[in-house]
């Protein structure tokens, strides 16, 4: 097989297994919001929301800088991401106090912030965990961790629902439950493989500056799309908020598919070298075409569908929605760089497009949320992406003039 189908299979199949979860997943999603309303999911989505950032914050170790380390020091990473992703927890601890101190919530809610972070360590081992099943392309393994638990979060949210209980604790209760339940399952796959318990701390030395850029990386990706749907919560009606969270949640599975194209293209470069120019020039606008077209079938059926499954209440999301799917188009963009940030190995060219589209949309949203509401959430969202696909553009031109890729195919 050519190494551009290889990387079309593996992105395909991949592709499919996070789908599959994530469909799965939006039946919980659905039931949560018809249960809980606009009120309610506005504060279920702002809590989980910031307990995802946590979980980035967490993450040391992000899935991208996995699978660019994943052939150093196999034998020992498993438990190096361990050790990596407790280290980072203690790093969210501030933001929790400040989940807490914050009045938005509501005091209803903050009982249910510390079950709420046990997710935090949890999740952000899981995501590391996972990749290196991802990085063997092991079938199963993968499909067991994304989709089993997801299913067995949905058959308790069923259950909740059916007998009237499905309430803001109840939710929070299965959110972390099915956390558990994944990381278990992950353990369970990679525990065959892993040859040593104990953590390489002279690994971690030894890609110190390629985690911390891969680091903020990361979390400034995450954060891009969020930042609208926090500072929203701040100043918006609880009902606008939820509105927005529905298409932001939408918005972010349309963002599973550039993720992880932008992720084996870093494991095949990695391995076999950057492909020729034509390659590159064909394969990209093959992807961004295809990208595009995807993206304007989502916009076709949203209203419909959007309130077919969540409800009539929640009819407006489908105009948000169509407005940050451009967005998914920008991310593709940046993904088709990544591979080079990456394999050049230069901090400031890994972290700088998405700390700009960060600083970006930090800006906009303090600037325009408060005069606009959600129409502010959606241009911040919009503008952050559209920094990180003209910054990673950028920077990928300039590495590859600096240092042309001595191994192509």
């Amino acid at each position: 097989m050519s190494h551009v189908g290889r990387v079309a299979r593996q992105t395909a199949f991949l592709t499919v297994a996070q789908f599959t979860g994530l469909g799965v997943s939006l039946l919980g999603t659905i039931l949560v919001a018809r249960a809980l309303g606009p009120q309610g999911r506005a504060v279920y989505a702002w809590l989980v929301t910031l307990v995802g950032m946590a979980i980035q914050i967490a993450l040391i170790a992000p899935p991208a800088v996995v699978r660019s380390v994943a052939l150093r020091a196999p034998e020992r990473l498993p438990a190096t991401i361990v050790l990596l992703s407790l280290a980072g927890s203690v790093l969210t601890l501030p933001l929790a106090a400040y989940v807490l101190l914050d009045g938005h919530i509501g005091p209803e809610a903050r009982p249910h912030l510390l079950l709420a972070w046990l997710c935090v360590p949890v999740t952000a081992t899981t995501l590391a965990l996972t990749t290196l099943l991802q990085i063997e392309a092991r079938i199963l393994p993968v499909l067991a961790v994304h989709v089993w638990p997801r299913i067995i979060q949905v058959g308790f949210l069923v259950h909740f629902w059916l007998s009237g209980q499905l309430d803001l604790a109840a939710a929070i209760s299965v959110f972390v439950f099915t956390a558990v339940l994944e990381l278990g399952l992950a353990l369970a796959c990679l525990w065959p493989q892993i040859v040593s318990l104990r953590p390489s701390l002279g690994l971690v030395q030894q890609i110190l500056a390629l985690l911390g850029a891969g680091w903020l990386s990361s979390l400034a990706i995450f954060a891009v799309p969020r930042i609208g749907l926090v500072v929203l919560g701040s100043y918006a009606p609880l009902d606008a908020t939820g509105l927005y969270s529905v298409a932001l949640t939408l918005q972010e599975a349309a963002l599973v598919g550039p993720a992880v194209f932008g992720g084996v293209l870093i494991t095949h470069v990695g391995r076999h070298g950057w492909f020729g120019r034509r390659t590159r020039v064909r394969g990209g606008v093959s992807v961004l075409v295809f990208s595009a077209a995807t993206c304007a079938v989502a916009a076709a059926i949203a209203p419909d569908l959007i309130a077919l499954t969540f409800g009539p209440s929640f009819g407006p999301s489908a105009s948000a929605f169509r407005m940050l799917l451009a967005a998914v188009v920008l991310a593709t963009i940046y993904q088709m760089c990544q591979p080079v940030l990456f394999s050049r190995g230069r901090p400031l060219a890994i972290a700088g497009p998405s700390l700009g589209a960060c600083l970006v949309a930090l800006v906009v949203a303090l600037v325009a949320i408060p005069a606009i509401g959600s129409s502010g959430a959606i241009i911040s969202n919009l503008a952050g992406f559209a920094t990180l696909a003209a910054l990673g553009a950028a920077f990928a031109l300039a590495e590859l003039r600096r240092t042309p890729a001595s191994s192509k195919i």
